[in-house]
């Protein structure tokens, strides 16, 4: 029938869109990584140089690189939901961590004797990585619903919402809605008080893994430490 047609047709048409996409990613991530190698790579360290900042850029990088990975990933129609959303998380976490990486670099003191010039071609790598990571992870998002899984994006909380700093607000591909977290039991928050409810700005509510105020805090170390400690 004329509609199986054009119901066929568009499958096609939908799966060249896929593969289009899936080659323009692969092209502008190697594009960045190797940008972003070059400035590591480009001269050798010089006599005496801190380390410190040398590894910084290269966990931005390596996180990059496993978010570009995952963004391929998740182009493929016959991937699993449950399998997408776990990638999709692991994406955001691997950008987090470049992020991570990116502002302990920018923000290391230099020593007395650092070279001011091997030092910024460092925190540039860890910063143009960490930005194609973030950029990496939300290609992810946009995958999953070109491949029609939609729904695992929207129960997929934005990491970047959750440190306060996405700026894409409702325009942003993942949720910034905290009831799509599962509340967790104090018994599985981490011991440490969450610095954001500290000054009002928590948007993960009782989905957060951290403690709520000292009170909670008290409780959740009362709860790990178990009878007898």
């Amino acid at each position: 029938t004329k509609q199986a047609a054009r119901e066929r047709e568009e499958a096609r048409q939908l799966e060249i869109a896929r593969k289009e996409m899936a080659e323009q990613w692969e092209e502008r991530y190697s594009l960045a990584s190797e940008d972003a190698q070059a400035l590591m790579s480009a001269d050798p360290d010089p006599p005496g140089a801190d380390d410190t900042l040398a590894s910084l850029a290269q966990l931005a990088e390596s996180s990059a690189q496993l978010v570009a990975t995952a963004a391929s990933f998740c182009a493929n129609p016959q991937a699993d939901a449950s399998v997408l959303a776990a990638v999709v998380d692991a994406a955001q976490q691997a950008a987090q961590r470049a992020s991570w990486a990116a502002v302990a670099a920018v923000s290391y003191g230099d020593s007395e004797d650092f070279d001011r010039e091997w030092h910024q071609k460092m925190r540039r790598a860890a910063v143009q990585a960490a930005e194609v990571a973030e950029q990496y992870a939300r290609d992810c998002a946009v995958a999953v619903s070109m491949v029609g899984k939609g729904d695992v994006i929207t129960k997929a909380f934005c990491k970047f919402h959750a440190e306060n700093r996405c700026l894409k607000g409702a325009t942003c591909e993942f949720s910034h809605d905290a009831a799509v977290l599962s509340p967790l039991h104090l018994a599985s928050k981490t011991e440490l008080e969450c610095m954001f409810f500290a000054k009002g700005e928590c948007t993960r509510g009782a989905g957060c893994p951290f403690a709520h105020g000292a009170e909670e805090l008290d409780e959740v170390i009362r709860l790990k430490s178990g009878p007898g400690d």
